[in-house]
């Protein structure tokens, strides 16, 4: 009134009231507001500065409880069970979950009114994070193969902490949140999806580069018209081009990815190729000798390289520090489990029996397919093993009589 009377304001101005009526809302607002606009600053990082994150303990060898009867009726959780595995994440993530959960804390010692607003601010951060990422990042997720591998991670490491994020703040909530649903479950449903597609996609673009390069290695029908043509085409180059390829994403991906979801990832690639492989030697309708010799020698290249391709490489520091602390699972850790790479890639076993068909003669062939109960038998079927015996071998009684065997 006092301003009124004075002629400061009008009578009709109710601005400086409703701004006192209203601060609390105001000042809440604004601190929302600097929270999304701090989250927003720490998504534009660059994905490239990394932490390591996950187990903090090697995974132990199961042992045998024949002679421990009395654990079989207890159940012993390892201190890794429901831990993020291990692998490497982008800074920033990091900082925006310490940021989440700084709000959280916030939460919990705030009025009504601000707890709900800085609730709904702590779930549009990662909404925020799910629009800005993937378009800021664009240029890095269409390119590079390793910030894709972290994008994926730091989507997943972000889930794996939403979904228990509200439940571990549900009983210091402020009463009116409990009329809410306080949780981030569903966005953690949606960082996963998001995570998968980005690198299915860089996956599919890595395979469709492997079959590029096949496509062009000389073995296609065309051997059929021209026997020369692949004297005149190296073969080798070609497959020693894809293994370099997969040997590239294995110094990009083997330090950065979860050991499993390398080797998952790896074993499916390394599949894709040796499938083409298997796929173009069987449409071959003419198999000459020296082409054969050829393949053989290819496809020896691939049976030595690709198996190392699936061993996720190993840092120095970490070897040194699991000698010194952990010399007596080392051994174990760095051997290769000659089964990997069977278990990764699907099409291996039959890869290795074609690369047998293609070096062997036909009593061998008719030995291996044993009346159709041989290790021959189980990789191809009868129409698939006559074709590569008439591609491989001139018409003669003794084709043709283990042609009829082959049933």
């Amino acid at each position: 009134m006092y301003l009124v009377s004075t002629g400061f304001l009008r009578a009709s101005d109710k601005s400086l009231v409703d701004y006192a009526k209203n601060v609390d809302i105001l000042c809440a607002n604004k601190e929302c507001q600097l929270l999304l606009e701090r989250a927003r600053s720490i998504m534009k990082r660059d994905l490239h500065d990394t932490v390591k994150v996950g187990l903090k303990k090697p995974v132990e060898e199961l042992s045998s409880l024949v002679d421990k009867e009395q654990d079989i009726t207890r159940t012993l959780l390892s201190d890794n069970t429901f831990q993020f595995p291990g692998c490497l994440i982008s800074k920033a993530v990091q900082d925006l979950v310490e940021l989440l959960v700084t709000v959280l804390e916030e939460v919990t010692l705030s009025s009504d009114m601000c707890a709900v607003r800085l609730f709904y601010t702590a779930r549009n951060i990662v909404e925020l994070y799910i629009a800005v990422v993937p378009t800021f990042h664009s240029k890095v997720l269409d390119t590079l193969p390793q910030h894709v591998a972290l994008f994926h991670n730091n989507c997943m490491f972000l889930t794996h902490r939403l979904i228990t994020l509200g439940h571990e703040y549900q009983a210091r909530m402020p009463q009116v949140l409990k009329q809410h649903t306080v949780t981030f479950v569903d966005l953690a449903h949606r960082l996963r999806v998001l995570a998968t597609e980005t690198f299915l996609r860089q996956m599919r673009a890595q395979r469709d580069n492997l079959l590029g390069i096949l496509r062009d290695c000389g073995i296609t029908a065309r051997i059929l018209r021209d026997c020369a043509l692949v004297k005149n085409t190296d073969v080798e180059k070609c497959i020693r081009q894809c293994l370099r390829q997969l040997e590239l994403l294995q110094t990009v991906w083997g330090q950065v990815l979860p050991s499993t979801v390398y080797c998952k990832t790896l074993g499916c690639l390394v599949n894709t190729m040796v499938q083409e492989l298997v796929l173009r030697t069987m449409s071959l309708e003419d198999i000459p000798a020296d082409t054969a010799v050829q393949l053989v020698a290819a496809f020896a290249v691939v049976i030595a390289r690709a198996p190392q391709v699936l061993k996720v490489p190993w840092n120095r520091r970490c070897i040194v520090q699991l000698v010194l602390f952990w010399s007596s699972i080392l051994t174990t850790v760095l051997l290769q489990d000659p089964n990997e790479v069977y278990q990764r890639v699907h099409h291996w076993s039959q890869f290795l029996e074609l690369q047998l068909v293609l070096g062997a003669n036909l009593r061998t062939i008719s030995d291996r397919w044993a009346d159709g109960k041989g290790p021959l038998a189980h990789m191809f079927t009868p129409d698939q093993t006559k074709q590569l015996i008439r591609a491989l071998f001139q018409n003669t009684e003794r084709r043709a009589a283990v042609l009829a065997s082959i049933k």
